[in-house]
């Protein structure tokens, strides 16, 4: 594992994302520093947000988990931002379901990434779930 700022920022989110957590699957550029085992590797670009994925299959499911998002303090700004984005504080995540017909959009590769997904350990303690190297 690659210890910068995005893992910082990984470790953060999954500190204010609690219990929750463990129905998420990290994607995205984030990802890549759960996957690096070479400490001599070139430091990876930063990111802004955190790219995660949750195992909901229809509209009510996937409005449950964010009414849970809300009670932890998350919210949307129906602006700018993609619809998938959530805030708190400094803490920015884009949370996507695995069924396309719940937002207008997926990814092809979303069920299969969250059906293999990783278990890992972050330095701070948090457990959390990611996506390995294939995808």
């Amino acid at each position: 594992m690659q210890i910068d700022g995005n893992v910082e920022r990984l470790q953060a989110t999954a500190k204010a994302l609690g219990n929750l957590m463990e129905q998420l699957c990290l994607v995205g550029g984030t990802a890549a520093n759960l996957l690096i085992t070479d400490p001599g590797a070139s430091p990876l670009r930063p990111t802004l947000d955190v790219d995660l994925i949750v195992e909901t299959t229809q509209y009510p499911e996937y409005h449950h988990f964010c009414q849970g998002l809300a009670v932890l303090g998350f919210t949307q700004d129906p602006g700018d931002d993609p619809i998938c984005r959530w805030k708190r504080g400094d803490i920015v995540v884009d949370i996507m379901p695995l069924d396309e017909k719940i937002l207008g959009f997926s990814n092809r590769w979303y069920r299969s990434a969250f059906a293999t997904k990783l278990d890992s350990t972050l330095p701070s303690g948090e457990r959390i779930f990611h996506v390995d190297a294939p995808h």
